[in-house]
Parts: structure tokens; C-alpha cells; sequence
């Protein structure tokens, strides 16, 4: 009969975890999915894209002004890399103190290094409840608008893209949703109509 070999940790890594659990921001959002003007309120997430030689992570920044998408990158890897450079094009818009930045709990937002950067930078952190999606509605909506109406979905069905290819299709179906896509709940116009 096969033994199993216990786990081994880091000295006082249960302890840190806790802790560092303890510490989560609150849900400051608080599914208030609204905003005054542009870079006051942001949700983030990163959904992934199969591709025929692997996975693309879109990792995007979306203003509740207009739910426009403000930034984003893209990546063959779901890690701080990711993260940190979608932060990087978040921080070039300009002045971010006092925005609140939402996300879920995902370990992207909560490692210390995302969280002390958002610090530095006069950013609010908010965070979803665990396992509740409807705390970041919006992001989860944008996720399956893209999927749907890009027809990424459909050509899931025929045959895997290439890297190259879904990241095309993610680069000109953001082109497409910023500039022409008009929403109802935007009173029939495009997001950078409302954010301009």
C-alpha cells in the first residue's frame, strides 16, 4: 500500500495566510455599479481564451463611467506579470488618487505587492465576497459580451486560433466596443461618447 508523504509548508505559512485573509479589503463597491465620471470606480478580472497552442489571459481594467474598457493586457500566463502590467497602463491615465479599484479575491489581488502598489498610489482597493460573482457583475458581463459577440464562442466550435489570433480578435472587438458599440443602458451611446 502506497504511503502518502505529508505536505510540507513554510515555517508559519497557515499563520500568514490567515492573516494575510484577515486583511482583505471590504467589499467597498458593494455592487453600486455606478459612477460619476471617468476613473472613480474600476472593476478588474482576467478571463482566459483557449488558443491552438495554449491559453491567452486578458487581464482588463473596465470604468463604471460608461463602462468603457480603460486598459488592458494580454498574456500567455495568469500571473503578477499580467497583473502588474495591466497596473502599468492603469497608472499612465494620469491621477488615480482616491479611486476605487474592485476585483475579486483571486491571488493576483490579494499578493502584497499588488496591494502595496495600489497603496502607493492613493488607489482604493475593493474586493468581492468570496465565490460571489454577482460582487463584480459587470467585469463577468463584459467577459461573456466579449466572448459572444466576437465570435469567439462560435469559433470555438470549428477549430481552435492561434495566440496570435485571439489576441486580434480581443485587440479589435475592445476597438469595436469603446468606439461603436452603443449600449441602452448608455442611453444609446458608445462608452467613449460618454466618458469623452
Amino acid at each position: 500500500m502506497a504511503k502518502n508523504r505529508r505536505r510540507k509548508f513554510p515555517k508559519d505559512y497557515y499563520r500568514q495566510q490567515n492573516e494575510n485573509k484577515k486583511n482583505l479589503p471590504k467589499n467597498i463597491l458593494n455592487r453600486n455599479f455606478e459612477s460619476s465620471g471617468p476613473l472613480k470606480k474600476l472593476c478588474t478580472d482576467v478571463s482566459y481564451f483557449k488558443t491552438s497552442s495554449g491559453w491567452l489571459y486578458l487581464s482588463p481594467v473596465l470604468d463604471l463611467c460608461g463602462r468603457k474598457v480603460q486598459c488592458y493586457s494580454v498574456s500567455p500566463h495568469n500571473d503578477d506579470s499580467l497583473s502588474g502590467e495591466t497596473l502599468d497602463k492603469l497608472l499612465a491615465l494620469g491621477n488615480l488618487d482616491g479611486t476605487i479599484l474592485h476585483s475579486d479575491q483571486g491571488v493576483l489581488y490579494t499578493s502584497k505587492k499588488w496591494r502595496k502598489r495600489l497603496k502607493k498610489n492613493g488607489i482604493i482597493q475593493s474586493m468581492s465576497r468570496k465565490g460571489n460573482c454577482w460582487d463584480n457583475a459587470c467585469m463577468e458581463h463584459f467577459f461573456g459580451t466579449l466572448k459572444v459577440e466576437s465570435g469567439y464562442d462560435d469559433l470555438l466550435k470549428s477549430g481552435l486560433l492561434s495566440y496570435e489570433e485571439t489576441k486580434k480578435l480581443i485587440d479589435d472587438f475592445i476597438e469595436y466596443y469603446n468606439n461603436e458599440r452603443i449600449q441602452q443602458n448608455l442611453g444609446w451611446k458608445t462608452p467613449n461618447e460618454v466618458v469623452a
